[in-house]
């Protein structure tokens, strides 16, 4: 399975994807925007749009969700581009959210995420994403979107306690760098172990093997987005 948020060239290449999906025999999931431009280079079976429309006046983010063997995936409409999708994946004893760009998770009705094992998400400067995290109580949750030098910062314990009052659940906090995966036996995680490069996120069903989840590739942060948050 490859999920793509949006259309942004930072997120989504449009040959990359096509290499991907052709070589693993995946499924592509993602907003019109992307699949409009996939349905000449992919078989149809293999792409699924999936366009949550809003209604007029709700501000609670609308929804859609499909069905697949291994998954049920819901696309949540999110605050980012017009295009931008947030996905919450569901397996058998296994699910993760891909907050994906989100500029507001106060949008997002928590109550239909469930029990999240691995919550994948960006720190932007007003999106509550500290509060959201709080909410949620992830098993583990994925630090995303960060520049190499943002994540030498951290290594050194400096970036976070740079944005934020304090840290959320910092014993359930990962950060890879590209190239890094992550296993878990859910809900717990059992060892990190790097792998040759990945671009984008998956996970294995079987919740009796070890889960393999890895985020979509850690692209530069938007500078501006940056800023210190209030968590409490």
């Amino acid at each position: 399975m490859i999920l793509v948020t949006h259309s942004h060239p930072d997120h989504f290449d449009a040959a990359q994807v096509e290499d991907a999906a052709k070589r693993t025999h995946a499924t592509v999931i993602g907003p019109a925007s992307v699949i409009t431009r996939l349905q000449t280079k992919l078989p149809k079976e293999s792409l699924v749009e999936l366009e949550p429309v809003a209604s007029k006046g709700v501000r609670i983010t609308a929804s859609r969700s499909v069905e697949l063997p291994l998954a049920r995936v819901t696309a949540f409409r999110t605050f980012h581009s017009s295009d931008h999708n947030s996905y919450l994946v569901e397996m058998k004893g296994f699910c993760f959210f891909h907050d994906g760009d989100n500029e507001d998770t106060r949008r997002i009705d928590r109550g239909a995420l469930g029990r999240i094992d691995a919550l994948f998400i960006a720190t932007w400067q007003g999106a509550a994403w500290a509060e959201f995290i709080e909410a949620v109580q992830p098993s583990r949750w994925f630090l995303m979107h960060m520049t190499d030098e943002e994540l030498a910062e951290h290594r050194k314990g400096a970036y976070l306690p740079d944005l934020c009052d304090h840290i959320p659940l910092p014993d359930k906090l990962v950060a890879l760098s590209p190239g890094q995966s992550y296993e878990m036996s859910s809900p717990a995680v059992t060892e990190a172990r790097r792998h040759p490069p990945r671009m984008f996120g998956a996970g294995e069903r079987d919740c009796g093997e070890t889960q393999c989840v890895s985020p979509q590739s850690l692209a530069p942060a938007r500078q501006a987005g940056r800023g210190r948050a209030h968590c409490n």
